[in-house]
């Protein structure tokens, strides 16, 4: 069984290392600050909305105190990201006042921004500094991909949809789930395929580098690398290998734990 990329996520491979490796530095706007887009301040009617029109939530969880909430406020009105979130319907979402939200989707550091589904599930989940430019490429997957995933990948039991769906939130920002979608795969693959084997372990080494679990992503990769079948997925291997190697050797960092 051949597997193909989703148009959708070709070519992102590279920007989701170059992602993880800087992840954790300080976001910055570099555009003028443009008009004002329309946020709303319940959540409720914001999932009501979507479902209405057929468009994701993005979700900005924000306090009063907050001194990087409001440099995040300003990079939403850059051109690039006003553009981008046109896509959306906008909730911002007071942290102080809206405790059961807070409390529904693990919001422990400020900000947080969210992509929601119409349903309220997570498909992307931004925490703290994150670079603006990081967090415009995953929204704007995020927005892209959002017409596929709502009408077509909502098969639990397709391999190919599972897959499709676990790259669109790996890619959105959300390897948790992506992981879980990963791991609902393995059950259900021939085992005798080698080649959908060999790309569904390599997605799953993605997930772990994204979750920062760089022990447990060598022993996914090294495998791979040193003896493959399919020639790309070797190469691929082989380079997050390197990747990971520079991770570690500019900025260890600790494996994250998903959000209760």
């Amino acid at each position: 069984m051949n597997y193909t990329i989703h148009p959708i996520f070709a070519g992102l491979l590279p920007f989701f290392l170059f992602c993880v490796l800087m992840s954790p530095l300080n976001a910055s706007s570099e555009e003028a600050a443009t008009g004002e887009a329309q946020w709303m301040t319940s959540l409720d009617e914001a999932l009501t909305q979507a479902a209405e029109v057929g468009k994701p939530v993005f979700v900005d969880f924000w306090a009063i105190w907050c001194g990087y909430c409001k440099d995040l406020e300003a990079a939403f009105r850059t051109p690039d990201f006003s553009q981008v979130l046109e896509g959306f319907v906008l909730a911002r979402i007071d942290f102080d006042v809206e405790k059961d939200w807070v409390a529904r989707y693990g919001i422990r550091t400020l900000p947080t921004t969210l992509v929601l589904g119409e349903n309220g599930e997570v498909i992307m989940r931004s925490v703290g500094r994150t670079p603006t430019r990081i967090l415009l490429q995953r929204t704007r997957t995020a927005a892209a991909g959002y017409p596929v995933y709502r009408n077509e990948l909502s098969d639990r039991e397709d391999v190919e949809v599972l897959r499709r769906r676990a790259e669109y939130l790996l890619y959105s920002g959300n390897p948790f789930a992506s992981l879980e979608n990963l791991k609902i795969v393995l059950t259900k693959i021939d085992r005798n395929d080698t080649e959908l084997k060999e790309e569904v372990f390599f997605s799953v080494g993605l997930c772990l580098i994204a979750l920062r679990d760089f022990p447990s992503a060598r022993e996914i990769f090294t495998p791979l690398a040193q003896g493959a079948e399919t020639a790309r997925i070797k190469e691929d291997a082989i380079g997050a290998l390197e990747r990971i190697t520079e991770i570690e050797r500019l900025r260890p960092a600790p494996s994250l734990a998903p959000p209760h």
